[in-house]
């Protein structure tokens, strides 16, 4: 008698170790279950909660790493779409120069940068600026 006991025993255990194996692969099946709770807190529990979020230090430090190779070839992206663009459709720019601002800008360089005339090269293309101004009728 005692050995059909062990041996009901032995099958109860094994079945019940069975069953709750089986109840907990049911509940991951099912996914996350939330329930909601309402309720309040003891004046103690309140008073605690607030100090606790009173001692709080509100700053937060951040330090983080700059992907310079990632910025550098964006921004070379950016500026070759940018020359594209800027390639397909030219700037037009429209300027007039008066003659007499023209020479008389050209003879204060002359006047301020005495130096150059040391240089002969420099004095024959000085020269050579001034009376193109002066006849190449630069209006």
């Amino acid at each position: 008698m005692g050995e059909d006991n062990f041996i009901l025993g032995l099958i109860a255990s094994l079945l019940q170790s069975k069953s709750k194996k089986q109840i907990k692969e049911d509940i991951k099946s099912m996914g996350d279950i939330k329930f909601p709770l309402v309720g309040t807190l003891s004046p103690k529990t309140k008073a605690q909660l607030k100090k606790d979020i009173a001692s709080l230090d509100g700053t937060i430090n951040l330090t983080g790493k700059v992907n310079s190779k990632g910025v550098v070839t964006s921004l070379q992206q950016a500026t070759a779409q940018a020359q594209k663009q800027a390639d397909l459709k030219p700037v037009e720019m429209s300027f007039s120069v008066k003659k007499d601002k023209l020479l008389n800008d050209i003879k204060l360089l002359a006047q301020q940068n005495s130096k150059l005339f040391k240089n002969s090269d420099m004095s024959i293309k000085y020269n050579s600026l001034l009376d193109n101004a002066e006849w190449q009728g630069i209006l």
